[in-house]
């Protein structure tokens, strides 16, 4: 498993004579770098906007708005009563002027939501398969084994961790195999990958076939590299920790994510 970058137009590698060898599972470019093995299909757009947490939070707050649009609303209707006083009006007129104003705020998150879904569905569908094994059942502990090498640098892997509260389709169970899909993250002047964001497989698709697949696209190799790490005590101390390893899968130093995102960052 790798993440390739484009180094050159297709137009230069036809004057350079080169071919270039696309692999059958290989996923379309996704900001200068394809995924040689991703799964290949679009998420199932419920499941999806459930289980996918920056989805999940705009839904959730959406939600919570309606609720708090349509609430103020009806209170505003109900205290309108012809004859009823100046006190009720003027309480018809605070709620009524709440919804107006909190319905600009709905509309602004249905419309995240909306244009948020379709890049997040297709990094889904062409990022990098990774394998992940549970290592905790409670808490629901998995780490993930991602390739850091850019091209630019020595071939590093990384391990990363994420921290569930629930995993549908999958038992939870210390040692059960969880196929992942993750984008890779860059790093303003490093010769690898910064980190990656992993997500299960299991958020977008619930068919077993399509899971299987991602199993049978991936392999046994880097499964069973990730459970020999894990065997030998390579395990992430949380979701900010990333564990950079060599070639051989030797421990060569831990970073934190978050600081490394911010001495990394793109200069603008």
């Amino acid at each position: 498993m790798s993440i390739e970058r484009e180094e050159h137009e297709d137009q230069d590698e036809e004057l350079l004579g080169e071919s270039t060898e696309v692999h059958p599972y290989a996923g379309e470019e996704l900001g200068g770098a394809a995924a040689n093995v991703c799964p290949g299909f679009d998420p199932e757009p419920l499941r999806f906007l459930f289980y996918q947490p920056a989805l999940r939070i705009l839904i959730s707050f959406g939600a919570v708005v309606a609720l708090l649009v349509a609430g103020a609303f009806a209170a505003g209707y109900a205290l309108r009563v012809p004859g009823g006083g100046w006190w009720p009006g003027l309480l018809a007129s605070l709620f009524y002027g709440i919804g107006i104003l909190l319905t600009p705020i709905l509309l602004i998150d249905l419309l995240l939501l909306v244009v948020g879904y379709g890049p997040t569905a297709r990094y889904f569908k062409n990022a990098l398969l990774t394998p992940g094994v549970v290592v905790s059942s409670k808490p629901l502990t998995i780490v993930i084994l991602g390739p850091l090498g850019n091209g630019q640098g020595p071939n590093y892997h990384g391990l990363q961790r994420i921290d569930l509260r629930s995993l549908p389709f999958h038992a939870h169970t210390p040692g059960t195999r969880i196929p992942f899909v993750s984008a890779f993250h860059r790093g303003e002047g490093l010769d690898r990958w910064l980190a990656f964001s992993p997500e299960p497989i299991c958020w977008g698709t619930g068919r077993r076939e399509l899971i299987d697949r991602c199993f049978q696209r991936l392999g046994t190799e880097d499964f069973d590299r990730l459970d020999n790490c894990i065997a030998n005590g390579l395990v992430p101390r949380d979701d900010d920790e990333l564990i950079l390893l060599d070639e051989h899968d030797r421990k060569l130093a831990t970073f934190s994510i978050r600081e490394e995102k911010e001495k990394y960052a793109p200069k603008t």
